[in-house]
């Protein structure tokens, strides 16, 4: 999917991309960490190491960039409803299904 011309544009141009071998010793505890269950799967990390999303399998082009792209909307949906809690300690009952 990298070889795409506009998919490694979007990913050069958004992310730090990192390739590892889940088969060796060295990628080994990264598929535990994240439980990844088969290949090729993309993990999708913020700044902390934490998990925001993550996919498997083998897309068309515009597939994958539809899937990085709904990461990116859930996750930040999910970061700008954890501000909304804290700074009030409480949510409406709409807002606080989404934080669950």
């Amino acid at each position: 999917v990298y070889t795409n011309e506009s998919v490694a544009r979007y990913f050069n141009d958004h992310y730090v991309n990192v390739k590892v071998d889940g088969e060796n010793a060295f990628g080994e505890p990264f598929v535990q960490r994240y439980s990844i269950e088969g290949f090729p799967s993309y993990v999708v990390l913020d700044g902390n190491e934490q998990q925001a999303g993550m996919f498997s399998g083998y897309m068309e082009s515009p597939d994958f960039l539809a899937a990085m792209q709904e990461i990116e909307t859930n996750y930040s949906g999910f970061i700008e409803l954890d501000k909304k809690y804290k700074q009030k300690s409480t949510l409406p009952k709409a807002e606080m299904a989404k934080y669950i």
